[in-house]
């Protein structure tokens, strides 16, 4: 699964059904509790489209794309811990490299 969504992100992206409420509510939740590493992304949106173009089989599921790694369906909500502590992980290494006078570390 090879596409330039999945390279390049700070944030992880969820893509969501934007006329689905339990999908808008637990999209929501999850941005709010990953502390802003996960960033929403309406399944009618461009991005959203592009990715579900280059693989069909995830077609309507919600998604959750974070670095090369795609989990899809109830896996997305398996997957938000990692990119969590991935997150706080980055960060963690940027305020590290920046004490030791060499600036930021991670992306």
């Amino acid at each position: 699964m090879d596409s330039p969504l999945l390279h390049g992100r700070r944030a992880a992206l969820l893509f969501f059904k934007r006329q689905c409420p339990p999908c808008v509510v637990l999209s929501r939740l999850a941005v709010v509790l990953s502390l802003g590493a996960v960033r929403r992304v309406p399944l009618d949106a461009a991005q959203a489209r592009d990715f579900y173009a280059q693989h069909p089989a995830l077609e309507g599921m919600p998604v959750l794309v974070h670095g090369g790694r795609v989990a899809a369906g109830p896996a997305v909500f398996l997957a938000l811990p990692r990119v969590v502590a991935s997150r706080a992980w980055q960060r963690l290494r940027a305020l590290g490299g920046a004490r030791d006078g060499r600036g930021p570390t991670g992306p």
